[in-house]
């Protein structure tokens, strides 16, 4: 499996993930290492509050366990004082937000 891509933008307190590809059971502590570690950095800590992106567009689906490793980033990004935002493509990864009204929490935009 590829790597997760990240981007850390100081200037515009903005961080962001490229997740490459579905979010499931046989990669979630991958993509939970890779992306803690960013978000545990001290680049993100200096930074203060902004958003964190998380590029989900190559997903076309996010089983329980990938659900589990959402809900922890966002608990972080929340406890670094930060916002989330999700980017989606696949129908049924944005149905499976509003299902689990994790787009209450997050913002979610729908690109094409």
């Amino acid at each position: 499996m590829e790597t997760v891509g990240h981007r850390v933008d100081s200037a515009a307190r903005e961080v962001g993930f490229t997740v490459p590809g579905n979010v499931l059971s046989t990669n979630a502590e991958q993509l939970r290492g890779a992306i803690f570690e960013v978000l545990n950095g001290p680049e993100v800590r200096q930074m203060g509050s902004g958003t964190v992106e998380l590029d989900l567009r190559r997903a076309s689906m996010v089983d329980s366990v990938g659900l589990n490793l959402l809900v922890a980033i966002l608990k972080k990004v929340k406890a670094l004082g930060s916002r989330t935002r999700f980017l989606v493509r696949d129908n049924s990864v944005a149905r499976t937000f509003q299902f689990t009204r994790l787009n209450e929490h997050a913002e979610v935009v729908r690109v094409e």
